[in-house]
């Protein structure tokens, strides 16, 4: 569940914006200009529907040939992408990342700066197409593959990495070392945060489902098992974000 957002967006058009850092990552939509952005020592062209993902950490600043506009999230709830160096992808025709961008804007602010689960299920569905489209890069087969297998079957129990690992034409032992060069998670650590995600998004959406059914949807026999890796990785038990998800909290008028 995401604790910490941040959105914004130029208010007037700038001509640059001076080097900064923050502590989780930024997300940058460009809306209109040209330019650059310079992201610790590499450097960035900037057009409209541009998108730049900023790890934690690095200096960046922008600077347009005349002015720009754009619109930007900071979280340091979640690790959105992997890896230590700076994403970008381009919008469609249909500016559809950037009707998301606006949606989130909108419900964010509409809500007083809170984050309501329309909020998050949008910030995430970002994510997860900023995702897609970042696999464009040139990442090797053998990872692709392994990874492809794991989003496939984690809501199978019965899914071991094994039935992936044996088909590629490599050692187990290299295939998992070279998944965790590309995507900086193990294998196994890739599977359980898949599986916890969409446990979740099930949590949020279902109110009455018992954790049982829960765990067994999303790959776990063993609902004990669950509840502990869930509550390891997210800090609440099951039944906890259950209720936190379907009851938010009610802000009184007079406090």
């Amino acid at each position: 569940m995401l604790k910490h957002l941040v959105l914004g967006k130029t208010l007037t058009p700038l001509a640059d914006f001076h080097k900064h850092t923050h502590e989780g990552w930024e997300i940058i939509l460009n809306i209109s200009g040209e330019g650059y952005d310079r992201v610790g020592d590499e450097t960035h062209l900037f057009s409209p529907g541009s998108i730049l993902c900023v790890p934690p950490g690095v200096f960046h600043e922008k600077q347009a040939a005349q002015k720009f506009e754009d619109i930007y999230i900071t979280t340091t709830d979640a690790q959105c992408f992997y890896g230590k160096k700076a994403l970008t992808a381009q919008d469609d025709e249909f500016k559809s990342l950037e009707n998301i961008f606006r949606l989130i804007y909108y419900y964010y602010y509409r809500d007083s700066q809170t984050i309501s689960p329309a909020t998050e299920s949008l910030f995430q569905a970002l994510v997860q197409l900023l995702s897609a489209r970042f696999q464009t890069r040139n990442i090797h087969p053998y990872a692709l593959e392994l990874q492809r297998g794991i989003i496939e079957n984690f809501t199978d129990p019965e899914f071991t990495m094994a039935s992936i690992l044996e088909k590629l034409p490599v050692c187990e032992d290299y295939s998992r070392k070279l998944f965790q060069k590309e995507f900086h998670i193990t294998p196994h650590d890739y599977l359980v945060k898949q599986r916890i995600e969409a446990a979740k998004s099930l949590l949020g959406a279902n109110a009455g489902s018992p954790i049982s059914q829960v765990a067994l949807s999303c790959g776990f026999y063993d609902a004990h098992y669950f509840s502990r890796v869930f509550k390891k990785l997210t800090g609440l038990s099951p039944l906890q974000y259950q209720k936190v998800r379907n009851n938010p909290p009610v802000v009184s008028e007079n406090s």
